[in-house]
């Protein structure tokens, strides 16, 4: 009766060492709700997983922080959560890691704001606009970051090989992306419905992109590809066929032309003077690269210093 909320149920795992939270047996959980990442049953048991439909329903829930203990997250665990809910990761790295259930799982479908604490450049209750995704994560699991709204913008480093199905589906308010060299496979639905983003640099590294990787991204107006042996791909990928602007490499336009899904772009061009201009910084004082730039924002593909 003193309206507090009521904290994480949970149940030990088969192995007695691990432990799942579940739905609660009263009324939804609410207010502020922290995952720890390991209860005492009898020893310690790691908290690894959120149990299918834990949190579903659970409107009322303001802030959630979740540990990088979690590895698992079940079916539906937060559908009907609303659109109110502030959300904490505690590790970057290990949640590009967790296994989802389907696209209820991720809870920064309901995030209003989305929070990280990681060691180094991030501090306690940092909110996360750009993502970063951690050098070192290799794949990026599906549904990871599935209608996080809040991100709006992205880079991934080339030690990631693989983009999940849906990783970044309906992230409305995603501008830009940056796919770095190494990147070998945009999963399906990766990014559909990712409506604010209007140009995309695809690396010479990409072997393949699934079904509606891009569909329904509407505002994209330049592709640039750095393939030079293009790859088929189904025609459900793009929807801008007839609006967009393929940059491909010198001397392989006609390749292009004849490939299945890259044949379906209307205008296919080797023109590299309608690539994105390169920006040279002459660096003359000691200084921080903020105060030394300024105007559109602009990613750093290659860094050469020289001098003392």
């Amino acid at each position: 009766g003193l309206g507090i909320p009521a904290e994480p149920l949970f149940r030990s795992r088969d192995d007695y060492t691990t432990a799942e939270v579940v739905a609660s047996q009263d009324d939804p959980y609410s207010g502020w709700q922290t995952i720890p990442e390991k209860i005492y049953y009898g020893e310690d048991c790691a908290v690894t997983s959120i149990g299918e439909s834990a949190f579903e329903g659970c409107d009322g829930i303001t802030y959630l922080a979740i540990p990088s203990s979690i590895t698992h997250i079940g079916k539906y665990a937060f559908r009907d959560c609303g659109s109110n809910m502030e959300v904490q990761i505690v590790n970057l790295a290990a949640w590009c890691k967790v296994e989802f259930g389907n696209e209820h799982s991720s809870p920064l479908s309901s995030a209003k704001k989305f929070y990280l604490k990681d060691s180094g450049a991030y501090a306690y209750k940092h909110e996360v606009k750009s993502l970063y995704i951690p050098n070192g994560v290799e794949s990026i699991s599906n549904f990871a970051f599935y209608q996080c709204r809040s991100i709006t913008s992205l880079i991934i480093p080339g030690s990631v090989k693989s983009i999940g199905s849906s990783a970044f589906e309906d992230c409305t308010g995603l501008t830009s992306i940056y796919l770095s060299e190494g990147v070998k496979s945009i999963g399906g639905s990766s990014f559909e419905g990712c409506t604010g983003i209007t140009s995309l640099v695809l690396p010479s590294s990409l072997t393949s992109i699934a079904i509606n990787a891009f569909k329904n991204c509407s505002s994209i107006n330049t592709i640039v590809s750095r393939i030079q042996s293009p790859f088929a791909f189904i025609e459900n990928v793009f929807s801008t066929y007839s609006t967009a602007t393929v940059i491909v490499p010198e001397g392989t336009t006609t390749a292009y032309q004849s490939t299945s899904g890259w044949n379906l772009f209307e205008n296919i061009t080797d023109d590299s003077s309608q690539a994105p201009a390169k920006r040279t910084i002459h660096v003359t004082t000691a200084g921080t690269l903020p105060n030394l730039v300024s105007g559109d924002e602009f990613y750093i593909e290659e860094l050469i210093l020289t001098g003392e």
